[in-house]
């Protein structure tokens, strides 16, 4: 009879669910970057607004397989199919984030309607306008550092957007006027800022 090996299996399986965690947030361009919070129980997960309103939401669950016969198969195949999973999580992740996100900006009013019309720099200001935008490290509203998810091909189009913001003396005007009034309100939520000691 074959020994068992446990402890070599055990060390395989560490191997492949960091591969596991790693290819999966590559499999996911909106969110694959972002900050992640592991949670050891329970079934919700609540997040405090400077507001002082509380959200609770249910988690989500995502499923992958794959079937394997490692007697069958070489080592590339079995990580093909891995990477496979991973994109089975990553796709159910990235739904499951979009829809919480949604609901959430629709709940606070945080979305704009466009009304069918093409993305232009007016739509970006009033996105500007609806959103908390952070101080950067030198006090200032930083606008450059927020990020976009569009669909795909909308790139041009986002892009002329930027460009006119930034060229046309009336979308600058207004721009900065927004990022003052982002400022104040920054500065205004520092100082009402809740000391925890």
């Amino acid at each position: 009879m074959l020994p068992d090996l446990p402890i070599i299996k055990e060390k395989l399986f560490a191997v492949q669910m960091d591969f596991m965690k790693q290819t999966t947030r590559q499999f996911m361009p909106a969110f694959g970057d972002c900050p992640v919070l592991r949670v050891f129980e329970g079934s919700q997960q609540g997040v405090e607004r400077s507001t002082g309103d509380t959200e609770v939401r249910d988690f989500s669950v995502a499923r992958a397989s794959i079937t394997t016969k490692p007697h069958e198969e070489d080592l590339g195949s079995i990580f093909a199919k891995l990477c496979d999973m991973a994109k089975q999580y990553a796709g159910q992740m990235e739904q499951n984030s979009f829809r919480n996100l949604n609901e959430t900006l629709d709940k606070h009013g945080q979305t704009a309607d466009a009304k069918g019309a093409p993305l232009n720099a007016d739509m970006l200001l009033e996105a500007y306008r609806k959103i908390e935008i952070p101080l950067g490290p030198d006090g200032e509203v930083d606008i450059d550092g927020l990020r976009f998810v569009i669909a795909p091909g909308m790139e041009e189009r986002m892009q002329a957007a930027i460009l006119e913001l930034r060229t046309s003396p009336e979308k600058s005007k207004l721009l900065e006027e927004i990022k003052q009034q982002k400022k104040e309100a920054a500065l205004a939520r520092e100082a009402d800022r809740k000391l925890v000691g």
